[in-house]
């Protein structure tokens, strides 16, 4: 296979990658409207009930927020590889971003994972109401849980490229700024849903732009190796 061939191979696949990152923002949002709707964990434990017996839309969020996680692993490593092209030796911040990356797509996805196990016993169980409530309050922990490692690869991707310039040095910034961004939502998540909203977003907006930023880079550099 020719240079050009292989190269060309290389663009299209770092493309691919870090289109994930526009996907992963898309399963979240659809996932997270289907298994919570409008639903809060401070809500009575009989309408959460309710939230979790509606087995089609929790099967449908399990199922996006599963895909989600998937391309979050594969955003990660697109910035891993970007990264890693402008490191000295490997083992670098970019094992940091792939590693938080995927510690954080494994949170996502375990807590509507526990939520699916609820709803096949749901009828079942002894306490229903307060077993729906654990169930919401536990897969609304783990995905703010996964905000963190989430922020953690914000700022390994900022700290690269403001050090290194990996990538452009705005996005650096704007990395380090929707890190703090995860972090302060998902601590203040317990306090008012409001700082969650900004945990969130901040959250989808880092991979949104991260993708068009790898996007960008991945093309060009790797089709001119």
């Amino acid at each position: 296979m020719s240079e050009a061939v292989l190269a060309s191979t290389r663009s299209y696949g770092g493309r691919l990658a870090a289109a994930c990152g526009v996907l992963f923002a898309v399963c979240i949002f659809f996932g997270n409207g289907a298994l919570l709707g409008d639903s809060n964990s401070t809500d009575t434990a009989a309408s959460l009930y309710k939230v979790l017996s509606d087995t089609h839309q929790v099967q449908l969020g399990v199922l996006f927020t599963t895909l989600g996680a998937l391309f979050a692993v594969c955003f990660g490593a697109a910035l891993r590889t970007a990264i890693a092209r402008m490191e000295s030796a490997p083992g670098g911040l970019s094992t940091v971003v792939l590693v938080a990356a995927v510690t954080g797509a494994a949170l996502t996805g375990i807590g509507p994972a526990i939520m699916r196990g609820v709803t096949l016993r749901i009828d079942e169980a002894t306490s229903t109401p307060d077993l729906a409530a654990f169930s919401h309050a536990s897969a609304a922990g783990l995905f703010f849980y996964a905000a963190i490692f989430f922020a953690v690869e914000a700022f390994a991707v900022a700290l690269a490229t403001l050090r290194g310039g990996a990538l452009p040095r705005w996005f650096g910034w704007l990395s380090l700024l929707l890190g703090a961004g995860m972090v302060i939502g998902a601590a203040g998540a317990a306090f008012a849903s409001a700082w969650g909203f900004i945990g969130s977003m901040a959250l989808l907006l880092f991979h949104i732009v991260g993708a068009g930023v790898v996007w960008r880079t991945a093309g060009p550099r790797e089709a001119a190796a």
